[in-house]
Protein backbone atom coordinates (compact mmCIF):
# COMPACT_ATOMS: atom_id res chain seq x y z
CA UNK A 1 0.00 0.00 0.00
CA UNK A 2 1.12 3.44 -1.35
CA UNK A 3 0.63 6.70 0.88
CA UNK A 4 1.62 9.94 -0.43
CA UNK A 5 2.32 12.77 2.48
CA UNK A 6 0.14 10.35 4.90
CA UNK A 7 -1.52 11.99 8.50
CA UNK A 8 1.04 10.49 10.93
CA UNK A 9 -1.27 9.39 13.31
CA UNK A 10 -3.22 7.91 10.60
CA UNK A 11 -0.32 6.09 9.56
CA UNK A 12 0.98 4.70 12.75
CA UNK A 13 -2.82 3.37 13.28
CA UNK A 14 -2.84 1.37 9.83
CA UNK A 15 1.04 0.55 10.90
CA UNK A 16 -0.12 -1.03 14.65
CA UNK A 17 -2.86 -2.69 12.39
CA UNK A 18 -0.48 -4.58 10.32
CA UNK A 19 1.89 -5.43 12.62
CA UNK A 20 -0.37 -6.72 15.21
CA UNK A 21 -2.21 -8.79 12.51
CA UNK A 22 1.36 -10.25 11.63
CA UNK A 23 1.16 -8.66 8.40
CA UNK A 24 4.57 -6.87 8.56
CA UNK A 25 5.64 -6.55 5.05
CA UNK A 26 2.53 -4.48 4.82
CA UNK A 27 3.43 -2.34 7.84
CA UNK A 28 7.15 -1.34 6.60
CA UNK A 29 5.76 -0.69 3.42
CA UNK A 30 3.51 1.98 5.17
CA UNK A 31 6.31 3.09 6.98
CA UNK A 32 8.63 2.92 4.33
CA UNK A 33 6.10 5.57 2.93
CA UNK A 34 6.26 8.08 5.87
CA UNK A 35 7.25 11.40 5.26
CA UNK A 36 7.92 11.97 8.67
CA UNK A 37 8.13 9.20 11.29
CA UNK A 38 7.90 10.03 15.54
CA UNK A 39 9.32 7.18 18.24
CA UNK A 40 5.46 5.79 17.96
CA UNK A 41 6.38 4.95 14.28
CA UNK A 42 9.43 3.24 15.28
CA UNK A 43 8.14 1.69 18.47
CA UNK A 44 5.46 -0.33 16.21
CA UNK A 45 7.95 -1.79 13.53
CA UNK A 46 10.39 -2.44 16.35
CA UNK A 47 7.15 -4.46 18.45
CA UNK A 48 5.83 -6.17 15.49
CA UNK A 49 8.95 -7.58 14.03
CA UNK A 50 10.04 -8.58 17.77
CA UNK A 51 6.54 -10.27 18.28
CA UNK A 52 6.63 -12.10 15.55
CA UNK A 53 10.30 -13.77 16.25
CA UNK A 54 12.20 -11.62 13.24
CA UNK A 55 14.57 -10.25 15.73
CA UNK A 56 17.58 -9.53 13.28
CA UNK A 57 15.19 -7.46 11.53
CA UNK A 58 13.91 -5.44 15.13
CA UNK A 59 17.48 -5.11 15.98
CA UNK A 60 18.58 -3.53 12.53
CA UNK A 61 15.44 -0.54 13.23
CA UNK A 62 16.39 -0.64 16.91
CA UNK A 63 19.99 0.55 15.76
CA UNK A 64 18.68 2.83 13.57
CA UNK A 65 16.06 4.52 15.84
CA UNK A 66 16.83 8.21 16.07
CA UNK A 67 15.76 8.53 19.69
CA UNK A 68 14.48 5.81 21.26
CA UNK A 69 12.16 5.72 24.69
CA UNK A 70 11.72 2.98 27.24
CA UNK A 71 8.88 1.05 25.13
CA UNK A 72 11.61 0.28 22.51
CA UNK A 73 13.70 -1.22 25.08
CA UNK A 74 11.01 -2.30 26.24
CA UNK A 75 10.00 -4.27 22.79
CA UNK A 76 13.42 -5.29 22.42
CA UNK A 77 13.52 -7.04 25.85
CA UNK A 78 10.18 -8.39 25.09
CA UNK A 79 11.26 -10.13 22.12
CA UNK A 80 14.31 -11.53 23.11
CA UNK A 81 12.51 -13.27 25.87
CA UNK A 82 9.57 -14.52 24.24
CA UNK A 83 12.91 -16.23 22.04
CA UNK A 84 14.57 -17.68 25.17
CA UNK A 85 17.58 -15.33 24.23
CA UNK A 86 18.38 -14.17 27.91
CA UNK A 87 22.15 -13.65 27.58
CA UNK A 88 21.54 -11.31 24.77
CA UNK A 89 18.55 -9.63 27.09
CA UNK A 90 20.73 -9.18 30.04
CA UNK A 91 23.24 -7.48 27.48
CA UNK A 92 20.56 -5.14 25.98
CA UNK A 93 19.80 -4.43 29.76
CA UNK A 94 22.78 -3.33 30.51
CA UNK A 95 22.99 -1.37 27.42
CA UNK A 96 19.83 0.42 28.21
CA UNK A 97 20.83 1.37 31.74
CA UNK A 98 24.26 2.66 30.32
CA UNK A 99 22.00 4.99 28.26
CA UNK A 100 19.94 6.35 31.60
CA UNK A 101 16.63 4.58 30.85
CA UNK A 102 14.77 3.75 34.09
CA UNK A 103 12.99 0.38 34.09
CA UNK A 104 9.40 0.07 34.81
CA UNK A 105 7.45 -2.71 35.82
CA UNK A 106 7.06 -4.72 32.76
CA UNK A 107 11.06 -4.23 31.96
CA UNK A 108 11.50 -5.94 35.38
CA UNK A 109 9.33 -9.04 35.11
CA UNK A 110 11.44 -10.05 31.77
CA UNK A 111 14.39 -9.16 33.50
CA UNK A 112 13.38 -11.45 36.58
CA UNK A 113 12.95 -14.44 33.37
CA UNK A 114 15.69 -13.72 32.95
CA UNK A 115 17.66 -14.07 36.32
CA UNK A 116 15.40 -17.37 36.83
CA UNK A 117 16.46 -19.03 33.14
CA UNK A 118 19.72 -17.91 33.90
CA UNK A 119 20.61 -18.84 37.50
CA UNK A 120 21.56 -15.08 37.98
CA UNK A 121 20.57 -15.17 42.28
CA UNK A 122 22.30 -11.94 42.65
CA UNK A 123 20.68 -10.05 39.86
CA UNK A 124 17.14 -11.45 40.92
CA UNK A 125 18.32 -9.93 44.42
CA UNK A 126 18.75 -6.45 43.05
CA UNK A 127 15.81 -6.01 40.87
CA UNK A 128 13.61 -7.26 44.34
CA UNK A 129 15.39 -4.44 46.07
CA UNK A 130 14.20 -1.98 43.63
CA UNK A 131 10.77 -3.47 43.18
CA UNK A 132 10.21 -3.38 47.24
CA UNK A 133 10.76 0.35 46.91
CA UNK A 134 8.31 1.35 44.76
CA UNK A 135 5.86 -1.71 45.03
CA UNK A 136 6.44 -3.07 48.51
CA UNK A 137 5.05 -6.77 49.25
CA UNK A 138 1.71 -6.77 47.97
CA UNK A 139 1.65 -6.77 43.76
CA UNK A 140 0.72 -10.36 43.47
CA UNK A 141 1.94 -10.45 39.52
CA UNK A 142 5.65 -9.05 40.48
CA UNK A 143 5.29 -11.68 43.43
CA UNK A 144 4.73 -14.55 40.87
CA UNK A 145 7.96 -13.32 39.18
CA UNK A 146 10.12 -13.40 42.13
CA UNK A 147 8.30 -17.00 43.29
CA UNK A 148 9.44 -18.03 40.15
CA UNK A 149 13.33 -16.70 40.07
CA UNK A 150 14.03 -17.37 43.54
CA UNK A 151 12.86 -20.75 43.52
CA UNK A 152 14.75 -21.36 39.57
CA UNK A 153 17.92 -19.87 41.28
CA UNK A 154 17.02 -23.01 44.33
CA UNK A 155 16.41 -20.70 46.86
CA UNK A 156 12.62 -22.04 47.79
CA UNK A 157 12.86 -20.63 50.66
CA UNK A 158 12.88 -17.23 49.41
CA UNK A 159 10.16 -18.00 47.59
CA UNK A 160 8.13 -19.16 50.08
CA UNK A 161 8.63 -15.85 51.88
CA UNK A 162 7.35 -13.73 49.16
CA UNK A 163 4.27 -15.86 48.63
CA UNK A 164 3.69 -15.25 52.39
CA UNK A 165 4.04 -12.01 52.20
CA UNK A 166 1.68 -11.01 49.29
CA UNK A 167 -1.71 -9.83 50.54
CA UNK A 168 -3.89 -10.55 47.79
CA UNK A 169 -2.56 -13.99 46.63
CA UNK A 170 -4.41 -14.89 43.31
CA UNK A 171 -4.34 -18.35 41.10
CA UNK A 172 -1.25 -17.18 39.56
CA UNK A 173 0.67 -16.54 43.09
CA UNK A 174 -0.79 -20.02 44.05
CA UNK A 175 0.28 -21.76 40.97
CA UNK A 176 4.02 -19.93 40.85
CA UNK A 177 4.73 -21.66 44.68
CA UNK A 178 3.60 -24.56 43.80
CA UNK A 179 5.63 -24.89 40.25
CA UNK A 180 8.26 -24.08 42.08
CA UNK A 181 7.92 -26.61 44.65
CA UNK A 182 8.05 -28.84 41.88
CA UNK A 183 11.30 -27.71 40.04
CA UNK A 184 12.72 -28.51 42.86
CA UNK A 185 12.02 -31.74 43.77
CA UNK A 186 9.48 -30.96 46.86
CA UNK A 187 6.36 -33.04 45.86
CA UNK A 188 4.62 -33.34 48.53
CA UNK A 189 5.36 -29.45 50.15
CA UNK A 190 3.20 -28.49 46.64
CA UNK A 191 0.21 -30.98 46.82
CA UNK A 192 -0.09 -29.62 50.39
CA UNK A 193 -0.30 -26.19 48.75
CA UNK A 194 -2.58 -27.52 46.44
CA UNK A 195 -4.61 -28.73 49.20
CA UNK A 196 -4.85 -25.38 50.75
CA UNK A 197 -5.68 -23.54 47.81
CA UNK A 198 -8.78 -25.40 47.56
CA UNK A 199 -9.63 -25.11 50.90
CA UNK A 200 -9.14 -20.78 50.26
CA UNK A 201 -11.92 -21.68 47.48
CA UNK A 202 -10.32 -21.14 44.69
CA UNK A 203 -10.58 -23.48 41.16
CA UNK A 204 -7.00 -24.64 39.70
CA UNK A 205 -6.98 -23.92 35.79
CA UNK A 206 -5.29 -25.82 33.37
CA UNK A 207 -1.93 -24.17 34.34
CA UNK A 208 -2.31 -25.01 38.20
CA UNK A 209 -3.05 -28.80 37.27
CA UNK A 210 -0.12 -28.97 35.16
CA UNK A 211 2.05 -28.18 37.80
CA UNK A 212 0.69 -30.80 40.43
CA UNK A 213 1.25 -33.70 37.94
CA UNK A 214 4.44 -32.12 37.43
CA UNK A 215 5.01 -32.20 40.78
CA UNK A 216 4.04 -35.65 41.65
CA UNK A 217 5.89 -36.57 38.74
CA UNK A 218 9.08 -35.42 40.07
CA UNK A 219 8.98 -36.81 42.96
CA UNK A 220 7.44 -40.09 42.08
CA UNK A 221 3.95 -39.36 43.64
CA UNK A 222 2.76 -41.82 41.29
CA UNK A 223 -1.45 -42.48 43.41
CA UNK A 224 -1.54 -39.34 44.50
CA UNK A 225 -1.00 -38.23 40.59
CA UNK A 226 -3.07 -40.66 39.02
CA UNK A 227 -6.08 -39.44 41.81
CA UNK A 228 -5.10 -35.34 40.31
CA UNK A 229 -5.56 -36.21 36.97
CA UNK A 230 -8.69 -38.34 37.72
CA UNK A 231 -10.34 -35.59 39.23
CA UNK A 232 -9.61 -33.36 36.45
CA UNK A 233 -12.45 -32.94 34.87
CA UNK A 234 -15.15 -34.53 37.46
CA UNK A 235 -13.85 -31.85 40.22
CA UNK A 236 -12.18 -29.47 39.03
CA UNK A 237 -14.40 -29.17 34.91
CA UNK A 238 -10.71 -28.82 33.62
CA UNK A 239 -10.36 -31.13 30.16
CA UNK A 240 -7.21 -32.86 30.32
CA UNK A 241 -4.84 -31.81 27.23
CA UNK A 242 -2.10 -32.57 25.43
CA UNK A 243 0.22 -31.52 28.60
CA UNK A 244 -1.68 -33.27 31.12
CA UNK A 245 -1.22 -36.42 29.59
CA UNK A 246 2.24 -35.67 28.97
CA UNK A 247 2.84 -35.06 32.48
CA UNK A 248 0.72 -38.17 33.14
CA UNK A 249 2.87 -40.45 30.96
CA UNK A 250 6.29 -38.66 32.39
CA UNK A 251 4.98 -39.55 35.72
CA UNK A 252 4.58 -43.57 34.93
CA UNK A 253 7.24 -43.97 33.05
CA UNK A 254 9.82 -42.02 35.58
CA UNK A 255 8.34 -44.64 38.02
CA UNK A 256 9.33 -47.66 35.69
CA UNK A 257 5.77 -47.96 34.62
CA UNK A 258 6.34 -47.66 30.95
CA UNK A 259 4.03 -49.98 29.61
CA UNK A 260 1.47 -47.86 31.40
CA UNK A 261 3.04 -44.80 29.89
CA UNK A 262 2.85 -46.38 26.60
CA UNK A 263 -0.32 -47.38 27.27
CA UNK A 264 -2.13 -43.95 27.84
CA UNK A 265 -0.35 -42.57 24.61
CA UNK A 266 -2.02 -45.25 22.46
CA UNK A 267 -5.19 -44.55 24.05
CA UNK A 268 -5.59 -40.89 24.45
CA UNK A 269 -8.11 -39.07 22.46
CA UNK A 270 -4.92 -36.54 20.50
CA UNK A 271 -1.77 -37.01 18.75
CA UNK A 272 0.91 -37.66 21.19
CA UNK A 273 3.76 -34.82 21.47
CA UNK A 274 7.56 -35.02 20.79
CA UNK A 275 7.96 -34.30 24.88
CA UNK A 276 5.75 -37.92 25.55
CA UNK A 277 7.92 -39.80 23.23
CA UNK A 278 11.72 -37.84 24.92
CA UNK A 279 10.04 -39.30 28.59
CA UNK A 280 9.86 -42.49 27.08
CA UNK A 281 13.09 -42.69 25.87
CA UNK A 282 14.65 -41.02 29.01
CA UNK A 283 12.84 -43.73 30.93
CA UNK A 284 13.98 -46.49 28.86
CA UNK A 285 17.54 -45.28 29.20
CA UNK A 286 17.15 -45.29 33.42
CA UNK A 287 16.06 -49.00 33.29
CA UNK A 288 18.05 -50.14 30.45
CA UNK A 289 14.46 -50.92 28.12
CA UNK A 290 16.29 -51.15 24.74
CA UNK A 291 12.86 -52.39 22.97
CA UNK A 292 11.01 -48.81 24.50
CA UNK A 293 13.86 -46.63 23.41
CA UNK A 294 13.94 -48.03 20.30
CA UNK A 295 10.30 -47.52 19.68
CA UNK A 296 10.58 -44.48 21.18
CA UNK A 297 13.75 -42.88 18.93
CA UNK A 298 11.47 -43.97 15.65
CA UNK A 299 8.40 -42.59 16.74
CA UNK A 300 10.70 -38.72 18.13
CA UNK A 301 12.37 -38.84 14.20
CA UNK A 302 8.65 -39.37 12.77
CA UNK A 303 7.77 -36.27 14.44
CA UNK A 304 11.48 -34.22 13.86
CA UNK A 305 13.53 -36.01 11.28
CA UNK A 306 16.22 -33.30 12.25
CA UNK A 307 16.22 -33.74 16.07
CA UNK A 308 19.25 -34.79 17.53
CA UNK A 309 18.13 -35.50 21.28
CA UNK A 310 16.42 -38.44 20.21
CA UNK A 311 19.87 -40.15 18.90
CA UNK A 312 21.74 -38.84 21.56
CA UNK A 313 19.52 -40.39 24.39
CA UNK A 314 19.19 -43.55 22.35
CA UNK A 315 22.89 -44.06 22.18
CA UNK A 316 23.00 -43.30 26.23
CA UNK A 317 20.60 -46.26 26.22
CA UNK A 318 23.24 -48.84 24.12
CA UNK A 319 25.97 -47.14 26.28
CA UNK A 320 24.47 -47.74 29.71
CA UNK A 321 24.29 -51.10 28.61
CA UNK A 322 27.52 -51.86 27.15
CA UNK A 323 26.06 -52.02 23.87
CA UNK A 324 29.16 -49.99 22.47
CA UNK A 325 29.06 -51.17 18.38
CA UNK A 326 25.24 -49.92 18.57
CA UNK A 327 26.04 -46.92 20.02
CA UNK A 328 28.61 -46.33 17.14
CA UNK A 329 26.12 -47.10 15.08
CA UNK A 330 23.41 -44.62 15.84
CA UNK A 331 26.52 -42.24 15.71
CA UNK A 332 26.84 -43.00 11.85
CA UNK A 333 23.19 -42.66 11.61
CA UNK A 334 23.18 -39.44 12.42
CA UNK A 335 26.57 -38.51 10.08
CA UNK A 336 24.48 -40.15 7.30
CA UNK A 337 21.27 -38.13 7.83
CA UNK A 338 23.43 -35.21 8.69
CA UNK A 339 22.46 -34.75 11.73
CA UNK A 340 24.90 -32.51 14.79
CA UNK A 341 24.80 -32.88 18.03
CA UNK A 342 23.46 -29.37 19.00
CA UNK A 343 26.10 -27.33 21.03
CA UNK A 344 26.46 -26.77 24.23
CA UNK A 345 26.71 -24.20 25.92
CA UNK A 346 26.56 -21.96 29.53
CA UNK A 347 26.94 -18.45 30.86
CA UNK A 348 28.17 -17.14 34.12
CA UNK A 349 27.93 -13.03 35.90
CA UNK A 350 31.09 -12.06 37.49
CA UNK A 351 31.61 -8.98 38.84
CA UNK A 352 28.10 -7.83 37.11
CA UNK A 353 29.39 -9.04 33.54
CA UNK A 354 28.13 -11.44 31.79
CA UNK A 355 30.55 -14.29 30.01
CA UNK A 356 29.26 -16.27 27.40
CA UNK A 357 30.81 -19.80 26.11
CA UNK A 358 30.27 -22.45 23.62
CA UNK A 359 31.52 -25.93 23.47
CA UNK A 360 34.74 -25.95 22.20
CA UNK A 361 34.83 -22.62 21.33
CA UNK A 362 37.81 -20.73 20.84
CA UNK A 363 36.73 -17.21 20.23
CA UNK A 364 36.61 -16.35 23.85
CA UNK A 365 39.03 -13.71 24.74
CA UNK A 366 40.12 -15.83 27.68
CA UNK A 367 40.17 -19.06 25.97
CA UNK A 368 43.68 -20.09 26.40
CA UNK A 369 43.43 -19.01 30.19
CA UNK A 370 40.02 -21.16 30.84
CA UNK A 371 41.87 -24.53 28.98
CA UNK A 372 44.71 -24.19 30.69
CA UNK A 373 43.15 -23.39 33.96
CA UNK A 374 40.93 -26.69 32.98
CA UNK A 375 43.48 -28.68 32.12
CA UNK A 376 45.42 -28.11 35.35
CA UNK A 377 41.71 -29.17 37.01
CA UNK A 378 41.77 -32.19 35.41
CA UNK A 379 45.64 -33.30 35.96
CA UNK A 380 44.65 -32.21 39.76
CA UNK A 381 41.82 -34.64 40.27
CA UNK A 382 43.40 -37.53 38.54
CA UNK A 383 46.11 -37.10 40.54
CA UNK A 384 43.60 -37.58 43.54
CA UNK A 385 42.23 -40.19 42.66
CA UNK A 386 45.30 -42.23 42.30
CA UNK A 387 45.78 -41.58 46.20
Amino acid sequence: MSISKPCLILSNALMDMYAKCEKMTSALKVFEGMEKKDVISWNIIISGFSSTGAMDMACSYFREMPMRDLVSWNAMIAGLAQMGKWPSLMILFEEMLAHRVKPDRVTNVYLLSAASELGFLDQGRSIHGWLMKLHGNSDAFLGSALIEMYCKCGRTEKGLLVFELIKSKDLTSWTAMITGLAFNGHGMKALDLFAELLEGGLVPNSVTLISVLSACSHSGLVDHGLRVFSDMKRKYGVEPGVEHYGCLVDLLARSGKIVEARDVIRNMPMKPSKSMWGSILSASRDHGDIRHAKEALEKLVELNPEDDGGYVLLSNVYASCGRWSYTDKVREIMARRGIKKTVGWSCVAIDGILHYFVSSDQLHQSWVAIHSTLSGLHKEMDFLAEI
